[in-house]
C-alpha cells in the first residue's frame, strides 16, 4: 500500500501544542514548528532575530530548532539537551531532544542506534510525565511505539494505548493516530475506518478525504476513490491539491480523462508549497493521461517536461523508457 504512515517525529501542526506548558515557552515551539514544517531558507533565517533575543535554555532550544530544520540533526541534539540541563522540568524540551534523537537513529551506526532509539522513548516519556495534556510527545510515542523493534520498546498493543490517550486530549489528532496504528497494521478496513470517522467528525478537514483516495487507489476501488474526491471538491473546490487529486485519479483510473486534465492545468498555475505535489509531477501526470488516450506524442512531451524539471523523478523516467 503506498499511503504512508506519518513520519515518525512529525508534528501534527493543528491543535494545542502544549498542556500546562508557560506560555512564553509556547511561543518557543510555535516558532519551532513553523520553521520545522517549513524549512526553507528564508523561515530558518527569519528564526534568527529571535535567537539573538533570547538566552540561556531559551536560545539553546531555538538554536536546536534552526539546526534541526537544517536537518543538522547531531547538532540540533546537543542545544536540545541544553536546554533539558537548564531546565529539567521543561516538557517541551524534552521532547524536541527527544525528537532529534530520534532523527539520528536511521543514519546513525548501527552500534549506537539502540541507544539512541532508548533515547528518543525516553526524552519523549519524560516529556508525558511532566506534562500530561501535552499531545506531540503522546504523538512520538506512537510513531516510535511502531517502528521500533520489540527490544527497544516498540510495539503495535503500546502505540493503540497512546493512540487512546491522544483521543481523550484531541479528537482529531487521536484519531490520526489510530489510523497510523491500522496503517501500521496493515489493516485497510481499520484505516479507511479511522478516517471515515474523522470525515464525520471534520468534515471540514482535508487530510482525511486525502488518504482515503490513496487508500481506494491503491485497492484499485476507482468508484470509491471518484466518491472521496467528490465529497472532498464540495468542501473545498479550490484547494489546489484537491485539483492535483482529481487530475491522479483520472491518471491512475483512467476515466474522467478531461475533467483530470482540465484540473491539473489549473493547478499548475499555482505555485505548489513544500509540501504539496510538484508541477514536475503534475506533467507526469498528465503524461498519463494522454497516454491513456494513446497521444504519444502528448504524453512523451509532458514526460520529457517532467524530467527536465526533476531528472530524479524516477516514474517519468520509466514512462519516456516505455515510449521510446
Amino acid at each position: 500500500m503506498r499511503v504512508t504512515v506519518l513520519p515518525i517525529f512529525a508534528l501534527l501542526a493543528t491543535g494545542n501544542m502544549l498542556g500546562a506548558q508557560a506560555d512564553g515557552t509556547r511561543e518557543l515551539e510555535r516558532a519551532c514548528i513553523r520553521v520545522s514544517d517549513d524549512p526553507r531558507p528564508a523561515n530558518i533565517d527569519a528564526l534568527q532575530p529571535l535567537i539573538e533575543r533570547e538566552t540561556g535554555d531559551r536560545a539553546a532550544f531555538l538554536r536546536g530548532c534552526r539546526l534541526l530544520a537544517e536537518q543538522k540533526f547531531g547538532p540540533a541534539g546537543a542545544e536540545f539537551e541544553r536546554a533539558v540541563k537548564a531546565d529539567p522540568a521543561n516538557a517541551v524540551y524534552h521532547f524536541w531532544f527527544g525528537r532529534a534523537s530520534g532523527e539520528q537513529v536511521a543514519r546513525a551506526n548501527p552500534f549506537r542506534q539502540p541507544g539512541l532509539a532508548r533515547r528518543t522513548k525516553g526524552e519523549f516519556e519524560k516529556a508525558v510525565a511532566l506534562d500530561s495534556a501535552y499531545v506531540a510527545p503522546r504523538e512520538g510515542l506512537v510513531r516510535y511505539y511502531l517502528l521500533a523493534p520489540r527490544f527497544v520498546g516498540g510495539g503495535i498493543d503500546r502505540a493503540r494505548q497512546q493512540a487512546e490517550e491522544i483521543a481523550k486530549l484531541d479528537p482529531y489528532r487521536g484519531g490520526m493516530a489510530y489510523a497510523n496504528v491500522a496503517f501500521a497494521a496493515r489493516d485497510t478496513l481499520g484505516l479507511i475506518g479511522a478516517h471515515e470517522g474523522l470525515i464525520t467528525q471534520f468534515p471540514d478537514s482535508t487530510a482525511p478525504y486525502l488518504v482515503l483516495v490513496d487508500v481506494q487507489l491503491t485497492r484499485k476501488q476507482w468508484a470509491l476513490a471518484w466518491s472521496a474526491i467528490d465529497r472532498l471538491e464540495r468542501i473545498q473546490p479550490e484547494l489546489p491539491v484537491v485539483l492535483y487529486a482529481i487530475g491522479r485519479v483520472a491518471a491512475e483510473s483512467g476515466e474522467q480523462l478531461d475533467r483530470g486534465e482540465s484540473a491539473l492545468r489549473f493547478y499548475q498555475l499555482h505555485t505548489p508549497q513544500p509540501d504539496e505535489p510538484s508541477l514536475a509531477l503534475t506533467h507526469w501526470r498528465l503524461g498519463m493521461i494522454a497516454e491513456r488516450r494513446g497521444d504519444s506524442a502528448a504524453a512523451r512531451q509532458a514526460f520529457e517536461a517532467a524530467t527536465t524539471m526533476d531528472p530524479n523523478l524516477k516514474q517519468a523516467r520509466e514512462a519516456l523508457s516505455r515510449l521510446k
